[in-house]
């Protein structure tokens, strides 16, 4: 055999080799922007598809809530004269910009309740009204500050609801085309205020914590999304959660580049947290994997043997598409970090950046699928 064919049938060799052990570079899907998918981690009916990004470096060393929360960093409590049952009060007492996450569940107060926008709170900054939903509708009593975070943040279908509520609150009032009243002669249009906008959205959330207490058996006298939000010792959220958790202790891996996260369920898409900095994420991962676990668990078994998860391009296909759809600006929260809804065919994207929409770098991305 001449020495060409040998080193052909080598190289052949080598690359067969490759293919079959799938090697990582090769099996990410590019999305855009430099950032890619990966091959998922599976186990029973949740899918996580790993989501890196080329670009990626360590951004401001933010603290996130539950650090601020335990240095005593954060004072988070209710507007005074009674309290406001859609806004809290954050001030920022430590010496670094503290991140807090949509979704995230705070436990005391009047009422425990849902984040319902990103926002970054600059050091010494005071008073920061943020948007929030009830969690627990049969109480309004007890301190007036907050001392606690729940070690998981919300369910996606909750998650998406309060951050479609916490972009109706930071839209001004308009008109409304179906309304309308006579006035010296001149037809002047009414405004449609936000206030009905966001009590049907805390309705919507009141619901979805009442179907995830019944899946979990955690029925409470004040409808308290607690007992799965804490995945309480010994309730039944804990018990259903406990294998998945355990199936994805060792996480996506190690590669620096590592950002986020695809989530699919029962073979389907549901969402997607992406964040600019690997570090950010790595700190939030695992109250997003009790989340996504809880999620899984309320439906795992229900419809047979668990279906497969979708291919790598399906996955990608939603996140392009997810992350290039119309830009709607959603107000500013504190400092200069702008929170924009982006919205395609099949998904709602929540991004807040640090600099404004234009070009500003990437704090936390979530899509949701509609």
């Amino acid at each position: 055999m001449s020495r060409r064919i040998i080193i052909a049938v080598l190289f052949v060799g080598a690359l067969l080799a490759v293919r079959a052990q799938g090697a990582p570079a090769g099996a990410r899907a590019p999305i855009g922007g430099g950032r890619s998918v990966g091959a998922p981690k599976t186990f029973r009916n949740l899918a996580l598809f790993p989501i890196y990004d080329a670009g990626a470096r360590p951004g401001p060393a933010y603290r996130t809530l539950d650090e601020a929360l335990k240095a005593r960093q954060v004072q988070i409590r209710e507007k005074g004269g009674g309290g406001e049952v859609n806004t809290l009060l954050v001030t920022n007492r430590g010496t670094r910009p503290v991140y807090i996450m949509a979704g995230e569940v705070l436990l005391g107060g009047q009422q425990d309740r849902c984040l319902a926008k990103d926002a970054v709170i600059p050091p010494g900054k005071r008073d920061v009204p943020v948007p929030v939903f009830c969690v627990e509708h049969g109480r309004w009593a007890g301190r007036a500050e907050f001392g606690e975070s729940a070690k998981m943040v919300a369910g996606a279908d909750i998650r998406a609801s309060a951050q479609k509520g916490g972009y109706a609150a930071s839209m001004p009032a308009v008109a409304s085309p179906r309304a309308a009243t006579q006035t010296s002669g001149r037809v002047v249009a009414q405004t449609q205020h936000r206030p009905a906008a966001v009590a049907e959205v805390q309705q919507e959330v009141w619901d979805k914590v009442a179907r995830k207490n019944r899946a979990h058996g955690a029925e409470s006298s004040t409808g308290t999304y607690r007992a799965v939000a804490n995945l309480a010792a010994g309730g039944e959220a804990s018990r259903n959660t406990s294998a998945y958790l355990k199936a994805f202790a060792r996480g996506l891996g190690v590669d620096k580049k590592l950002v986020g996260v695809a989530v699919a369920i029962d073979g389907r898409v549901v969402a997607a947290d992406v964040f600019g900095d690997p570090a950010l994420f790595r700190k939030l991962w695992p109250k997003l994997l009790r989340s996504y676990a809880t999620d899984a668990a309320e439906t795992a078994g229900k419809k047979g043997a668990a279906p497969a998860a979708p291919r790598v391009a399906t996955v990608r296909a939603f996140l392009a598409r997810a992350s290039d759809a119309r830009t709607r600006t959603a107000g500013r929260p504190a400092g200069a970090n702008d929170t924009v809804r982006l919205e395609s065919k099949d998904a709602v994207t929540y991004r807040l950046t640090e600099g404004g929409a234009a070009g500003g770098r990437v704090v936390h991305e979530s899509a949701f699928r509609k």
